[in-house]
């Protein structure tokens, strides 16, 4: 049995199933495929709403609102609705970031994985959102947001990420108990790869192409994978 830590969170897993943990995670390589569309409305399901109250936190300053519109329109053609925008940087609100965690579920944006980390724990946000998927709630992640869910962002380097912020330490929520790289053609160079930085951080990896997902729903304990998400170890 393997018991990950990040951010005051344990993730406990045994035989690749996730136990004793009553939660609803979505992992998405690209939230605008077909693949992704489906893991949102798989994950939006534990809402129990029939139109869910959706928060958005961006993973960097979007002052036109580009992106958030963008995954609004996903978001009101699966019947819910993108109710709420924080932004970390010079923009963030703490009144509105209490308002979101009291939403049905919460997205983490694609982007700059490094730096959507880096507010993230300048704002010391991450156990807030922890507890937020401790309580109930349901967390989704697409791209880089999925990242930011994982015991690490050591995979954003993958990705094309480049780090600009100069952030010392990469754990991330650890929520679940893998690393998650997205856009990633599976072939043997890509997996060598990831095996070298699961070898060096000591735990497992999926390897996701753009309509790959993992969802993982209130009281199960495995992981629906959509797509052919390949598993490095």
């Amino acid at each position: 049995m393997n018991v990950y830590k990040s951010a005051g969170f344990d993730v406990i897993e045994k035989n690749d199933k996730v136990i004793k943990m009553q939660m609803t995670l979505a992992l998405i390589s690209n939230i605008e495929t077909k693949g992704g569309k489906e893991a949102i409305t798989l994950a939006l399901t534990d809402c129990h709403s029939q139109k869910p109250q959706v928060g958005y936190i961006a993973s960097e300053p979007d002052t036109a609102r580009i992106y958030f519109t963008q995954t609004k329109r996903i978001y009101d053609e699966l019947s819910a609705e993108l109710s709420t925008y924080v932004e970390l940087e010079a923009g963030f609100d703490d009144v509105t970031f209490q308002h979101l965690l009291t939403l049905d579920a919460i997205h983490l944006s694609g982007g700059d994985t490094y730096r959507f980390l880096f507010a993230l724990k300048q704002r010391n946000l991450m156990p807030a959102l922890c507890d937020y998927v401790r309580n109930g709630g349901v967390l989704i992640g697409g791209s880089a947001g999925a990242m930011i869910m994982t015991p690490s962002i050591i995979t954003a380097s993958l990705c094309g990420d480049v780090d600009n912020v100069g952030i010392k330490v990469l754990s991330g929520l650890g929520v679940v108990p893998f690393i998650f790289v997205p856009h990633h053609i599976k072939n043997a160079e890509a997996i060598h790869d990831v095996r070298q930085l699961v070898n060096s951080e000591g735990v497992k990896c999926y390897l996701c192409s753009d309509d790959d997902s993992l969802v993982l729903l209130e009281g199960q304990d495995q992981w629906q994978l959509l797509g052919e998400p390949v598993l490095v170890i």
